[in-house]
């Protein structure tokens, strides 16, 4: 038994296999075709463990600060194209939920796969965790 701490390189959920490593997204063990920036988006609501990331955050992962681009069409595509390739929708979403004009969360727990292929069980979050923000807050 391994005591060492190795970082996450892969995440289960639901019927998907993220592999952080190879950029890979399976479902079901079947390769799911899957570009740069969606994965850079789901890789950082996996990692937010139900924790809202807002577009900002978003902005500053996806472009270098000298970048110019429509960060706003940018963004929604990026977060569309992830959403085709987990079979989600935006109007009755089951992995990602969008928090108008502030940002996204990731709806289901994740169980973390270290390097050596060990499951690292960590904290999971309730369902009806969404700190102070509500769907009222948002217009």
């Amino acid at each position: 038994m391994s005591t060492s701490c190795s970082p996450p390189s892969a995440a289960n959920f639901d019927q998907f296999h993220v592999d952080l490593t190879s950029g890979e997204l399976l479902r079901s063990d079947v390769r799911v075709p899957i570009q740069g920036q969606p994965f850079q988006v789901l890789r950082l609501l996996l990692e937010a463990e139900g924790k809202v990331v807002t577009r900002d955050e978003l902005r500053q992962v996806l472009w270098p600060q000298d970048t110019f681009v429509d960060f706003e069409l940018g963004v929604n595509t990026a977060v569309k194209k992830l959403r085709q390739a987990l079979e989600d929708s935006a109007d009755r979403p089951k992995f990602i939920e969008t928090l108008p004009k502030y940002g996204y969360r990731f709806m289901i727990p994740v169980e973390w796969m270290t390097g050596n292929g060990d499951g690292v069980s960590l904290p999971t979050f309730p369902l009806v965790h969404l700190h102070r923000w509500d769907r009222g807050h948002f217009g």
